[in-house]
């Protein structure tokens, strides 16, 4: 009869390797999970606020919200659409700050003269909320065929407001 002696040390071995490389993958899993979670709550909130900022772009519809200054605006109980429009815009950016984001409010890209509308951007992490040729920026105007489409690689989102 013969013996083999640390064949179960082996197989103890090949099975603590497999369960070694079964945990590190599911660790992968779970962390490419948190990291999809995180962006579906930052679309949601950005998603708030740039509704929100429609809605009261929608009421105040005698004032362009591109290109005015975000300060805090109307301070008493009567305003002109002027200053409401500054006060919705800083209250907007105060709000998308607290959450991480930048907020910002310009023309929508390839859009025809008679029908102008206006595009509230919301970018978060590295990316500015603007409209560029740089590749931070939420929007390509670069003029090509590809003008006024995502940059790859953003994370933002835009919302047409009429």
């Amino acid at each position: 009869m013969i013996y083999q002696k640390g064949v179960g040390l082996i197989e103890v071995l090949v099975a603590v390797l497999l369960l070694g490389i079964g945990i590190l993958g599911y660790s992968a899993l779970q962390a490419s999970s948190n990291m999809a979670t995180s962006e579906s709550v930052k679309r949601a909130q950005a998603m708030v606020i740039m509704q929100g900022l429609a809605e009261r772009m929608r009421l105040n519809d005698t004032v362009n919200y591109v290109g005015i200054s975000d300060t805090a605006g109307c301070t008493t109980s009567t305003c002109t659409p002027a200053a409401q429009a500054k006060a919705d815009l800083y209250q907007a950016k105060q709000l998308a700050l607290k959450q991480g984001m930048e907020l910002n409010v310009v023309e929508c890209p390839r859009v025809s003269n008679r029908q102008t509308r206006s595009c509230i951007l919301a970018a978060w992490n590295d990316t500015r909320a603007v409209s560029g040729t740089a590749v931070n920026t939420c929007l390509n105007n670069s003029g090509n065929s590809q003008g006024g489409s995502y940059n790859n690689s953003t994370d933002c989102l835009m919302l047409e407001a009429y």
